[in-house]
């Protein structure tokens, strides 16, 4: 199997690496020759054109900005190679459903990079949850606080795709919180949300934003995300009918409170780091595609995070995408 990677940026040259080490034939495209080259470096072969790529391919990852994603998963799909999409799947719903039912009708699998459902931390509070022992949910927050201008201290951030006013900005570029509530808590609906640019840094979107999202059952949950906290933070916490959950994600480490006082609070924590989820990721990916199984993020909770995406950005008066 040949596998295009298209946009190869940070995450794009990431998930190539990691084809490559995990010894798949790998061709990638991008428009910039220096990320071409650095890509060659590494070892992989690269095409000059998106669609000379994609004709090679029997699975695509789409890793171009987020506004362009949308056009190259329709060429990838025409093109019969079953796709991995970075977050978000799309900017807009505008045309998404058209081509996910080109995916069904011509039995491709389209799933989205959603990478923490493959952390530990998540995966085990998952399953606690779904096996009703801590009851009925009761309220979640869910938090990614940190500094984009230290993100990549290489790159000017002024000039990335995350600031930009359509397709950028917290709402869009850190819906992974977005995605753990309605992962962990149920599919809901957004109630409230407000967004805006804090003039910390210098960005065309937003860069710190609020929401409450209504999930089944009656529960609720709130997601902080904003670009502007020097001291980085990444954790959830679910209180639940019998006990109380805490999860780092950069700690990886993840503590339950049981509401009998008589039983003692515990504590796991997990080894690993952020590269090894994206490498769980990528195997499950390639699991599905080849029929034996695997996890994905489906096109179809894909499709309700950017729902709730854009539903949360309309509520807070953002531009139209």
């Amino acid at each position: 199997m040949t596998i295009a990677v298209i946009g190869l940026g940070s995450i794009g040259n990431r998930h190539a690496c990691n084809l490559l080490q995990a010894g798949e034939s790998v061709v990638g495209f991008d428009p910039d020759p220096d990320r071409r080259a650095l890509f060659e470096k590494a070892g992989g072969q690269t095409q000059c054109e998106r669609d000379v790529a994609l004709d090679v391919a029997e699975a695509a990852i789409i890793c171009s900005p987020n506004i362009c994603h949308l056009p190259d998963l329709q060429a990838a799909l025409e093109r019969g190679c079953h796709a991995l999409v970075e977050k978000p799947l799309s900017h807009t719903m505008t045309g998404l459903q058209d081509v996910l039912r080109m995916a069904d009708s011509r039995s491709l699998i389209v799933a989205a990079a959603m990478n923490l459902r493959f952390h530990p931390v998540v995966q085990r509070v998952h399953e606690i949850l779904s096996s009703g022992e801590m009851g009925t949910v009761i309220w979640g927050r869910f938090l990614y606080s940190g500094y984009l201008p230290s993100w990549r201290p290489h790159q000017d951030y002024r000039k990335g795709y995350t600031t930009a006013p359509v397709g950028g900005g917290v709402l869009f570029d850190l819906v992974h919180e977005i995605d753990l509530a309605q992962y962990l808590m149920g599919f809901g609906t957004v109630s409230a949300c407000v967004a805006r640019r804090s003039g910390v840094i210098e960005t065309g979107a937003e860069d710190c934003a609020d929401l409450i999202i209504m999930h089944p059952g009656g529960a609720q949950s709130s997601v902080h995300l904003d670009y502007v906290s020097k001291h980085s933070q990444r954790f959830f916490e679910i209180q639940c009918e019998n006990g109380f959950i805490r999860g780092d994600l950069v700690k990886r480490s993840l503590i339950i409170i049981p509401s009998d006082e008589d039983s003692a609070a515990g504590e796991e924590c997990f080894e690993g780091s952020f590269s090894d989820d994206y490498i769980a990721e990528m195997k499950g990916f390639l699991q599905a595609i080849r029929g034996e199984g695997g996890q994905i993020c489906s096109s179809s909770d894909a499709a309700k995070i950017l729902e709730t995406v854009i539903k949360a950005r309309k509520q807070a008066g953002l531009v139209s995408t």
